[in-house]
């Protein structure tokens, strides 16, 4: 038989035990549930090792770069640092209807999947300021107490 101080060990140990392996199981879960937030020079840069990955990819979409195909409903568009797309840029290819505010030049955020030479989109966010400016000219009116 344990004695006090050996039984008090025991389970200390038991239960030291029990919260690292919980620790553990927990972690790989939250690990295998995490997408990661790259910007298009990062994508290029990674090469074969962000090939069929989930990433969360963000950027700017490049100007004259929409490409809507009637037929099948596809939507490819380029997605880079600025606009302009003097440097990095990636091809995004979606199914999903574009969110209303998609527009050439305005910032994205796109969850997919990098298969190389293009980027399948799952879901496409529109990045926007948090100024809310009201539809007509009159001035916003302060209700106080």
């Amino acid at each position: 038989m344990l004695n006090k101080k050996n039984k008090k060990l025991f389970l200390l140990l038991f239960f030291a035990s029990i919260t690292i392996a919980l620790g553990i199981f927990l972690f790989k879960r939250i690990e295998k549930n995490i997408i990661y937030y790259w910007t298009p020079e990062e994508l290029i840069a990674q090469g074969e090792a962000a090939y069929n990955k989930d990433i969360r990819l963000g950027g700017i979409v490049c100007n004259d770069s929409f490409d809507f195909s009637e037929d099948n409903k596809l939507l490819y568009f380029f997605v880079g640092m600025n606009s302009k797309c003097d440097s990095a840029k990636i091809k995004i290819l979606t199914q999903n209807p574009p969110p209303q505010m998609l527009r050439e030049g305005t910032g994205v955020v796109i969850e997919g999947r990098n298969l190389g030479k293009l980027f399948t989109a799952e879901r496409l966010m529109v990045k926007h300021s948090s100024n809310y400016h009201p539809k007509t000219d009159e001035p916003a009116h302060i209700i106080t107490k």
